[in-house]
């Protein structure tokens, strides 16, 4: 009985040590985000980031919707090309017949 409640007050502390390790990694990064950013306000920083983010996704539709038109146009340039070079055959055509 007696080892068992060592081996939980040692897994206890092994869980508060890891519990610990965690708490300063995330503080060092919170750190470094407030540096990075230069504010010191987390909301603030949260509230850029989201505005960031949803910048940066409004101009990754846009490009995508601008990609989408130049292939629409390719293939109607590409249509166009055909037909010409149709109606260019059939005038040669047209013209030798005559």
């Amino acid at each position: 009985m007696r080892d068992l409640a060592e081996l939980q007050l040692q897994k206890r502390l092994e869980n508060k040590l890891h519990i610990n390790r965690n708490l300063e990694n995330y503080l060092k990064l919170l750190i470094e985000i407030k540096e990075f950013a230069e504010l010191d306000n987390i909301p603030e920083i949260a509230r850029n980031f989201v505005h960031q983010e949803e910048d940066n996704f409004a101009k990754f539709k846009y490009v995508n919707d601008l990609n989408k038109q130049m292939e629409e146009l390719s293939d109607e340039l590409a249509e166009r090309h055909s037909k010409i070079d149709k109606q260019s055959v059939l005038h040669q055509v047209f013209n030798k017949q005559q």
